[in-house]
């Protein structure tokens, strides 16, 4: 499985432009690339292999030998949000 990151950007300089992650399972994310929007390196959006958008993440991080923690990512109201027991944090 080979991974790879390709970069997208508007026309016009003033536009954000975007990192698109391809990680080799045929799913898609798209990242902030530019800081235009304030926004640099947030994810934009995510494609699964199938070609769906996806609306709730579970992202795995491991810090060194650290044990795993699980992430759960929503998509509302057009922007990206983890998920806590309280409620979305932005």
């Amino acid at each position: 499985m080979k991974t790879w990151l390709c970069m997208l950007s508007r026309g016009d300089a003033a536009g954000p432009a975007y990192y698109d992650l391809y990680p080799g399972d045929g799913s898609v994310w798209r990242f902030y690339a530019t800081d235009v929007t304030g926004r640099l390196g947030e994810l934009v959006s995510h494609t699964d292999a199938w070609g769906r958008d996806s609306r709730e993440l579970l992202a795995t991080l491991q810090k060194g030998q650290g044990q795993p923690r699980a992430y759960v990512y929503a998509f509302v109201n057009g922007d990206w949000g983890l998920r806590t027991p309280e409620g979305l944090e932005k």
